[in-house]
């Protein structure tokens, strides 16, 4: 099934959300996991940023979009290269494996 990027909306509209639901955790002390954050998700969100120059802003990018190799993100550069990024969205106390996709990226 292939990937579809969320909108710079969506993404406000889900982390409210998201943001109500931690709140709601918070305050009642709830000691069960806390939801996580998709892939489309955390992957559109970092393509979002990168599109705002908030990450990456010294590259002069063409283009966003979700990888066609496997990987997560793949961007453009005005120079046609391609970079290759691997996103993570583990929380601090998460475990986070690293695999070959990941340390063969241009940006992690």
């Amino acid at each position: 099934m292939p990937r579809i990027r969320k909108t710079k909306e969506e993404i406000k509209s889900f982390l409210a959300q998201y943001q109500q639901v931690f709140e709601y955790y918070t305050e009642n002390k709830l000691e069960i996991p806390k939801p996580r954050l998709t892939s489309t998700i955390s992957e559109s969100l970092v393509a979002w940023l990168i599109e705002e120059k908030e990450l990456l802003s010294n590259l002069s990018i063409e283009e966003v979009g979700f990888s066609k190799s496997g990987g997560d993100l793949e961007v453009t550069t005005s120079n046609r290269n391609i970079l290759k990024v691997e996103v993570k969205s583990t929380g601090a106390n998460g475990f986070q494996y690293f695999g070959e996709k990941d340390l063969d990226a241009h940006y992690l």
